[in-house]
């Protein structure tokens, strides 16, 4: 009976040893998932500071580009004026000769 208690005991023993085991490598495969899951967040995380870099480069970019816009209409409105003037100084001078001016879709006529 001795015998046979031991060899239960060995047979007891061998199956947590091969529980230990397979919990071992549980274990083992978890921390290579949060490893691999941390440096996949590191490189979103990475991600996520270059678009907001590159959103505020944008906005800048989009910030200069209004006020370009606006000066570009400024002299636009400059140049219609001149052109203006110019031809109310041709016609008040009583020149014959009218030349078109095509500005915004418009033609205007002065004298040259």
């Amino acid at each position: 009976m001795q015998i046979s208690n031991e060899e239960v005991k060995h047979v007891e023993i061998s199956k947590l040893q091969k529980t230990v085991e397979a919990l071992n490598l549980e274990l083992d495969a978890a921390k290579l998932a949060t490893i691999n899951e941390c440096n996949r967040n590191a490189v979103l995380q990475n991600q996520l500071q270059l678009s907001v870099k590159e959103k505020s480069s944008l906005e800048r970019e989009l910030v200069v580009m209004d006020e370009v816009r606006r000066e570009n209409a400024h002299l636009k409105v400059l140049l219609l004026n001149s052109c203006v003037q110019l031809s109310l100084f041709y016609f008040d001078n009583a020149f014959q000769l009218f030349l078109p001016c095509n500005l915004y879709g418009k033609i205007f006529y002065f004298c040259v």
